[in-house]
């Protein structure tokens, strides 16, 4: 796959926020590892992005789907975001009822594989500045136009591109998803997390200052781990859950702390969440048979009685 040529450019695609967009590193069912990124679209969205990636090779996993739900946000922070997509051979991937437009177009196109649910919904325009389209970003809509070319995104949809106007979006249709060979599974929502397998090289990660989690990141969720373990026998589960993404987000593939992040997201009723990262403790030690117990009456409560049969079986 040919490697684009990063646009330094300033612009936006819609006005951005302020708020960071929510990663979460992820196992299905298969064991396929995958992070979700939900929310705007910001410029060091590519180094978080790469971090987890960086993590997941440290202990011997691999990241290899990107799950997309963004509004849009940075047109740079896209293209970095797209960058790690390529150099990771990552597929990306739109659920039912999630959303991608504008930036967030970028790093989907960019998937080794795409694949989006048919009640998806993504959307693009041109290039605009500060919600007008000025010299400078029409000349960026030229430029976004070839880095999309590369990354063998159709004429049927580019043309959509350059022709629909600041302040407006075009939502694509089936057709247009399909002339650039965007794979449509049936409608689903971001609890089935069973249909989608992807195949791809084991690619070895960028590295980058502060994108590879340290020894000192591990020590620091070890330490967070603890205090959390004490809060979640003193029934303080909420709080035990606030300090252990604190954890996650220091070190994101710490089997201890992902087992208990999920056994206190269990506690507290959230079941999808408490899923999510219990299967990844167990992709990281299959035989943590606490985390597949509360895995499987996780599951139960979300009605996934054939998984949960399976982990109560183990």
């Amino acid at each position: 796959m040919k490697t684009f040529i990063f646009l330094a450019v300033t612009l936006f695609f819609f006005s951005q926020t302020a708020r960071a967009a929510d990663l979460k590193a992820f196992a299905l069912r298969d064991g396929t590892i995958a992070v979700s990124l939900v929310g705007r679209i910001q410029l060091d969205d590519g180094n978080r992005v790469q971090r987890l990636v960086n993590a997941a090779y440290q202990n011997g996993q691999r990241v290899s789907q990107l799950w997309l739900n963004s509004g849009g946000g940075s047109l740079q922070g896209g293209y970095s975001l797209a960058i790690v997509v390529q150099k990771s051979a990552l597929s990306t991937f739109i659920p039912d009822t999630w959303e991608c437009a504008s930036a967030c177009f970028i790093p989907f196109a960019a998937g080794v594989e795409r694949v989006a649910a048919t009640g998806a919904w993504v959307g693009v325009h041109r290039v605009i500045d500060s919600k007008e389209e000025t010299d400078s970003a029409k000349a960026s809509t030229i430029d976004m136009v070839q880095v999309l070319k590369s990354l063998r995104v159709s004429d049927q949809v580019i043309g959509k591109i350059v022709t629909t106007p600041p302040g407006q979006i075009t939502w694509l249709t089936q057709d247009d998803l399909a002339s650039m060979k965007v794979a449509l599974v049936s409608p689903s929502t971001p609890e089935d997390r069973e249909y989608l397998t992807s195949i791809s090289p084991i690619v070895k990660p960028q590295n980058g200052a502060g994108i590879t989690p340290t020894a000192s990141d591990r020590a620091l969720a070890r330490s967070l781990n603890k205090k959390a373990i004490k809060l979640i026998r003193e029934n303080k589960t909420q709080e035990a859950v606030t300090i252990l993404i604190k954890a996650t987000n220091a070190y994101p593939f710490d089997v201890e702390v992902l087992g208990n992040l999920g056994y206190a997201l269990f506690l507290t009723g959230d079941y999808p969440n408490a899923r999510d990262f219990l299967a990844l403790a167990l992709k990281l030690n299959p035989k943590r048979w606490a985390s597949r117990q509360n895995l499987g009456m996780s599951l139960s409560y979300l009605g996934k009685i054939d998984w949960a049969v399976e982990c109560f079986k183990n």
